[in-house]
């Protein structure tokens, strides 16, 4: 389990740690999606080798919804197990929305 970038290890770690049960994570790569090619790459690949239950969750108004949906997209088209929960907007930045878990 992990928020922000400590979300985006919790994928890698569950990629190579068998004898996880679960990935929850929050607001995953919210912030550096759109900075780093490299940790889009990282995690792609991640979920492709996850083989346990995956939640993704996420606020509205996070830095940016598109690690959520894109990683959805590749576990749906492999059919993982996992579920992407957006909740709705939470405070009134993005910061307050990144960090909707506090």
């Amino acid at each position: 389990m992990g928020h922000s970038f400590e979300g985006s290890l919790a994928f890698l770690v569950a990629e190579h740690e068998p004898s996880l049960r679960a990935v929850v994570v929050f607001g995953a790569a919210g912030y550096s999606w759109n900075l780093s090619p490299q940790l889009r790459t990282c995690l792609f690949n991640a979920v492709k080798k996850i083989n346990v239950p995956v939640m993704i969750v996420n606020a509205q108004n996070d830095y940016s919804l598109y690690p959520g949906y894109a990683l959805d997209s590749i576990m749906n088209l492999l059919d993982k197990q996992h579920e992407l929960k957006i909740y709705p907007a939470f405070g009134k930045s993005l910061a307050e929305g990144h960090n909707f878990l506090f």
